[in-house]
């Protein structure tokens, strides 16, 4: 699905077999969106854009499972993780029920499949239904609607969805690596001010919540009730003006000895890696500054 636009908005989207994105293309702007495919045993059904849902009745619940601790319950929109030996040496992908497409919009129908089968004794009773619509400007709509087809009379407990990412995503760091959110008072998101805009670099799932640059301080997550419904990614061309204090236990450091034409994969060096407890740079790191230029 594409949408070519004279004014550098131009995209084209790739859906996967479960009417889920996989990819999302700007050639005039930041290039692909959705991230690499982070982990080996999960191709296209993690790192995409797609519906989750999860009973948090069972999920790793203790003596909820013939009273062990039950397995990971999450219903992926995608497909299933290749984690059940032999089974699932290939990837086994969401099942298509129906797809159509007319005019500005393509909508899908498939059965969402249990991510983690390692050991698992649950199936899946969600369909998801997924439109997309090109409404012109670059902007894509994304209407999804999940539908339980548990058998009436099935036991609340064992069969509900209580917890949704709707959608589950995620953003390629390095051609997107900041996130902008709407001021949580105003609703308003401007950033034609370098001293005001307020800027989180990202950083992969699970990892950073307590490190420097991880989810805390300016970076902690944020309610979703104050973004006003949406968020902002942007490029390096952000222009900021932050303190070097402020800036230090957030943005990456050059190695000691610098960077050069002979190392430049290996120089850099990680937030995590680069500064002290105390948001100091370790001796011989060199902390990057975002500065607006003169």
């Amino acid at each position: 699905m594409s949408h070519n636009d004279p004014y550098n908005r131009s995209w084209t989207i790739r859906f996967g077999q479960g009417g889920n994105i996989y990819s999302h293309f700007c050639p005039d702007l930041h290039g692909e969106t959705i991230p690499p495919q982070n982990h080996v045993d999960h191709p296209w059904v993690d790192e995409v854009h797609q519906s989750v849902s999860v009973n948090i009745n069972l999920n790793q619940r203790a003596g909820m499972c013939n009273g062990d601790t039950c397995p990971e319950y999450y219903i992926h929109g995608a497909g299933t993780v290749q984690e059940d030996g032999t089974y699932t040496t290939i990837p086994f992908y969401s099942q298509s029920l129906a797809k159509h497409c007319d005019g500005a919009t393509c909508t899908f129908a498939a059965w969402a499949q249990q991510a983690h089968l390692e050991t698992n004794i649950f199936t899946s009773p969600i369909i998801t239904l997924n439109r997309f619509t090109n409404c012109g400007n670059g902007i894509i709509e994304h209407t999804e609607m999940l539908y339980n087809f548990a058998p009436v009379g099935s036991s609340p407990t064992l069969t509900d969805q209580n917890y949704f990412n709707v959608p589950w995503s995620g953003v390629r760091p390095s051609n997107l690596p900041f996130a902008l959110e709407p001021n949580p008072i105003t609703g308003d998101l401007s950033y034609d001010d370098p001293d005001t805009v307020d800027y989180c670099p990202l950083c992969g799932w699970g990892n950073g919540h307590d490190d420097p640059g991880g989810a805390q301080g300016r970076c902690a997550r944020a309610k979703l009730q104050d973004l006003g419904g949406y968020t902002t990614f942007v490029g390096n061309g952000l222009y900021v003006n932050r303190p070097a204090e402020e800036q230090k236990p957030y943005l990456w450091c050059a190695k000691p000895g610098g960077c050069n034409s002979t190392n430049e994969a290996t120089c850099m060096a990680s937030p995590a890696e680069c500064y002290n407890g105390d948001g100091s740079p370790k001796t011989g790191y060199t902390p990057v500054i975002l500065e607006v230029p003169p």
